[in-house]
């Protein structure tokens, strides 16, 4: 069971966004983080701010910098993009050691919304329960989340005017089929680097007939390389990261006259004073499951670390899932349809190592993988011979 969503009062209050403390939001169960993480740091952060562990397996743990004052500019731009006041009353049920969850007590902060948490695991059910005891107007999901909803054919309450969708890409299909329901979802696209939206869709915008296309919110400065790659630029990018290990931690900043090039790819239109943005792919090795960023390559390093030098050639595949994003497949090359006797033993040493987004959910062989002229495996080739 997931823990409950809870935070200390003071999180909507002065006392914390005004102090130069620096927060570390701290995942549960993960270990408390070094001493030098801090030390490194505050320098950085003079003014206060928050780190968040960035989503995914990357080795060494690595924290995303925020300046509190960016946290701020943020939530104050999306206050204005969806006309959240005094008024609205937000249902959390998102975690807050995720920028999506915190920059929630941000925008209550500001506009003196209201704040009920989750305190269960998910459940549809409860989930539309706690929006109609609460007399909630707004809250945010994950594309899962939306996925359970009209998968059951739960409704909204009357009370409920906005859902904010973030954290993942949306099925078209499941997006027309919750506006059908009468849940009045918006897309956003968002990163933690950016202190949590990017760009979202507007409340005048037709999302019945273009769920993918979503304005840049008026803080960020945005453009595209020659292979479509996201650069951000803005008040609340992020000040850098650091990268902790036993004995030290390493500050990597930003620049903020450069900006931030992201993996994502898109395609961007300008249509006066407005521009408008439409996420296409990533493109580097990096997924989404349940919201949480995942790394191919780490997943496959530190498999092949428990594996004997005889294991046949693998590759870790991600299967779309209607649910979850995506889930993990070990495909393996070999003439024999059946995996090598050693491996579940391997790979439930594997699991213990894991979060759950990251287990391999299902195993399978094929003669012989795809190769480039130069022998290298080639994935997209893979994935269509797969799916």
């Amino acid at each position: 069971m997931l823990p409950p969503i809870t935070f200390p009062p003071e999180y909507l209050t002065p006392t914390f966004w005004e102090s130069r403390e620096i927060h570390i939001a701290l995942p549960p169960h993960h270990p408390s983080p070094p001493s030098h993480l801090l030390e490194v740091t505050k320098p950085h952060l003079p003014e206060g701010g928050c780190l968040f562990l960035t989503s995914g397996t990357t080795g060494a743990p690595k924290w995303v910098a925020l300046e509190k004052r960016a946290l701020l500019h943020s939530a104050r731009v999306v206050n204005a993009h969806y006309d959240i006041t005094q008024a609205d009353h937000w249902l959390l049920s998102l975690p807050i050691h995720h920028v999506g969850g915190f920059s929630i007590l941000a925008r209550a902060y500001l506009s003196g919304s209201q704040v009920t948490c989750s305190q269960s695991k998910w459940n549809p059910k409860t989930f539309c329960e706690s929006l109609s005891e609460s007399n909630s107007t707004v809250t945010s999901i994950v594309p899962t989340q939306l996925h359970d909803l009209v998968s059951t054919n739960a409704q909204p309450p009357t009370n409920l005017r906005l859902v904010l969708v973030g954290g993942g890409r949306i099925q078209i299909d499941l997006f027309k089929k919750a506006l059908a329901l009468g849940w009045p979802v918006c897309a956003t696209y968002g990163m933690t680097e950016a202190a949590s939206q990017v760009a979202s869709q507007p409340l005048d915008h037709d999302r019945l007939n273009d769920s993918e296309t979503l304005e840049v919110l008026p803080h960020w400065h945005t453009q595209t390389t020659s292979n479509n790659s996201l650069i951000i630029q803005g008040p609340s990018l992020a000040k850098g990261y650091v990268t902790v290990t036993d004995s030290t931690s390493v500050w990597e900043s930003i620049n903020p006259a450069t900006g931030l090039q992201t993996s994502d790819q898109v395609r961007l239109r300008i249509d006066g004073t407005r521009t408008f943005l439409q996420f296409l792919s990533r493109h580097d090795n990096v997924i989404k499951i349940l919201g949480e960023l995942v790394s191919i390559e780490s997943l496959e390093q530190r498999l092949s670390q428990l594996l004997p030098l005889s294991f046949p050639p693998f590759a870790i595949v991600p299967k779309p899932d209607p649910r979850r994003e995506n889930s993990l497949l070990l495909v393996i090359e070999s003439p024999d349809p059946e995996p090598p006797p050693s491996l579940p033993p391997i790979l439930a040493d594997f699991h213990t190592k894991s979060t759950p987004f990251e287990r391999i959910e299902e195993i399978k062989t094929l003669p012989r993988f795809p190769r480039t002229e130069l022998g290298k495996l080639s994935r997209s080739r893979l994935a269509a011979d797969l799916f």
